[in-house]
């Protein structure tokens, strides 16, 4: 069986610490990451001071060298660039002044729960919604918060009573509304049926994939074809187009191949789920991993997984934040593209099981 990572906010040493009226270093640095610096100050920065600069030495020159379009968009980037860099002094004083004295704020406990409010879990107490440094990754139910009370920043939590089937339920109906999929679903899977509504989504899915993989194949085609239609139609080559018409044609032949290729097999395996009808399941303790890719314009695209044994399962943000780790689910997926199509937790009676699958 897998181990389970350490959750911050249940932790024992951090709960101990909280008891006594301290914050420990990993707290410390989870809520100093929750303040995370304000990145672009420096950019407005730059633009202010570029503009003082050029309207300075338009001041100092003796004829005019700048338009009066030109003096509207430079003061436009001034006035932007110093409100930029203005909101990111006010974020870094602020900053400090909520980071200086986490040591000396009295901590102070209180009764709560746990809820799932929209996509997420959150800490109630009080009528008042707690800000946690770290995803509040906690079974639904009652417990003791450690918290700072003048701040809403919740450090730590103590289970109160053990799980209730209400809470079980609860989470259930979570992970029903956030991975869509209904009671009538469920029953099927547990049988090792696909339902109608459920092979209706992959067709769906094996129509999107063959217009993706036909629009691939277009574009290798229409590069090869402008290669040939410029080959039948000029009368002399250029030493340029030597060069650069066989590099144009291995990519638009390597596009073409890989194409068939891998669109065939991703094809095959959703038209063989569609037909079969059948899904397979892995009962054990799920774990939650998000991955983060660099796209071109430099912004990062977050893809979230179940994982459970060496299953990996992509599944939305919000069906990411609606599994609780640390409990035992049966999970349900098709046998050849591995998708999800529900989840049950188990009730468990004698300790967690070992993972298995069955098919």
């Amino acid at each position: 069986m897998a181990r389970q990572k350490s959750n911050p906010l249940t932790d024992r040493k951090e709960i101990e610490a909280n008891k006594k009226g301290e914050i420990t270093d990993r707290q410390r640095r989870l809520v100093s990451e929750m303040l995370k610096p304000f990145n672009y100050w420096w950019l407005g920065l730059f633009f202010f001071g570029a503009g003082l600069a050029i309207a300075m030495m338009g001041l100092l020159s003796e004829e005019p060298f700048l338009g009066m379009e030109f003096l509207l968009i430079l003061a436009l980037l001034t006035i932007g660039g110093g409100l930029l860099a203005m909101a990111g002094l006010i974020f870094h004083v602020r900053r400090w002044w909520l980071l200086r004295g986490l040591d000396k704020e009295p901590i102070d406990s209180g009764s709560g729960r746990i809820r799932w409010r929209g996509s997420v879990y959150r800490a109630e107490m009080d009528g008042r919604t707690l800000k946690a440094p770290v995803e509040i990754n906690l079974q639904p139910g009652d417990y003791k918060f450690y918290t700072m009370p003048k701040r809403g920043w919740l450090l730590s939590a103590e289970l109160v009573s053990g799980v209730s089937d209400q809470d079980l339920a609860e989470i259930q109906s979570n992970l029903a509304r956030a991975i869509r999929f209904s009671p009538n679903d469920l029953a099927a899977n547990r049988d090792g049926n696909l339902t109608s509504g459920q092979a209706r989504s992959l067709v769906i899915q094996l129509l999107g994939s063959l217009l993706m993989w036909l629009i691939l194949i277009a574009l290798g085609a229409m590069i090869l074809a402008v290669l040939v239609n410029d080959f039948v139609q000029s009368e002399r080559l250029s030493p340029g187009w030597l060069i650069v018409a066989p590099c144009g044609a291995v990519m638009g032949a390597f596009i073409i191949l890989a194409s068939i290729g891998e669109g065939r097999k991703e094809l095959r395996k959703l038209v063989a789920d569609i037909r079969g009808r059948k899904v397979w399941k892995s009962e054990g303790q799920v774990t939650k991993s998000v991955r983060e890719d660099v796209d071109d314009e430099g912004g990062v695209d977050r893809s979230y997984y179940y994982t459970i044994g060496r299953r990996h399962f992509k599944v939305s943000r919000v069906g990411y934040a609606a599994l609780v780790e640390g409990l035992t689910y049966r999970v349900y997926y098709t046998p050849k593209t591995r998708r999800l199509t529900s989840i049950e937790l188990i009730k468990e009676e004698n300790g967690t099981t070992d993972q298995e699958e069955t098919r």
